[in-house]
This record gives structure tokens, C-alpha cells and sequence, in this order.
């Protein structure tokens, strides 16, 4: 799965196409959180819209969500924004929720993506997320 972290102001926006697999997921995730511009960082958008052929199983996606705990201590205050309209990935993603440490929101395009992003979280204690999508 190619992948391209850009970073947008106080967003990083990933995009993903092709085959999606839960190693490269993370490496990408690895980027955002080793940037030095994450202590800052709002919104960590991921568009999933050109992925083709997914090949995440529910124990990646909570390998996943668990690890993103470390990086929370450092900033609680990013949204993790998701743009897809495959069923699969709104599954996995759905799942992830219930253990990640922000807030998660899913959308059908970037327009919506960006604008819920941008608002900025409510740094909700732990255990309470907003459910977007």
C-alpha cells in the first residue's frame, strides 16, 4: 500500500491507495507521531478513498488503536479524522473507537473530513468519544 503524509497547518493529512495492510498503516502512523510538529498537531486526517483491497484483521486494528495511547500522553488534543466510504474500513474503524485514545470521527469526502478536523477536539477525558459519520 503506497502511502504520502502531507503536512496542512496544523494537520496531517495521509493519503492511502491501493492494497491497504495494517504494517504500513502504521508506519505511516509512525510518521505523524516521531514529526516534531505533533506536539502541535489538531487533526490527523487518513484518506482511504483510493484503497483498493484492505488486509487489516480486527487484531491489527486493536494493536492499532492501543498503541496510539503513548503518543495521547504527549498531545490528547488531535481529532483522528477518516475519509471512506468502503464498508469494510468503516468497520475497522468503527471497532478501533472503542479502544483509541481520541476522538475519532468517519466521513465520505474530504470537504466534511477537513471541516470536523479543524474544528479542534474537546479533549474529552478518556472513555467518551465523539462519533462522527
Amino acid at each position: 500500500m503506497p502511502y504520502e503524509v502531507m503536512w496542512e497547518g496544523r494537520c496531517a493529512y495521509t493519503r492511502f491507495w491501493g492494497e491497504l495492510s495494517a504494517q504500513e498503516y502504521n508506519q505511516a502512523q509512525d510518521v505523524v507521531f516521531a514529526d516534531p510538529r505533533f506536539d502541535a498537531l489538531r487533526c490527523k486526517l487518513s484518506d482511504f478513498l483510493e484503497v483498493t483491497s484492505v488486509l487489516v484483521t480486527k487484531e491489527d486494528v486493536e494493536y492499532l488503536a492501543t498503541y496510539n495511547h503513548g503518543p495521547n500522553l504527549t498531545n490528547p488534543n488531535v481529532r483522528f479524522v477518516y475519509v471512506t466510504t468502503d464498508e469494510r474500513i468503516i468497520a475497522l474503524i468503527r471497532h478501533a473507537a472503542t479502544l483509541s485514545a481520541y476522538e475519532l470521527g468517519i466521513f465520505s469526502t474530504l470537504k466534511e473530513a477537513r471541516s470536523w478536523g479543524s474544528e479542534g477536539t474537546t479533549n474529552r477525558s478518556m472513555g467518551t468519544r465523539t462519533w462522527i459519520g
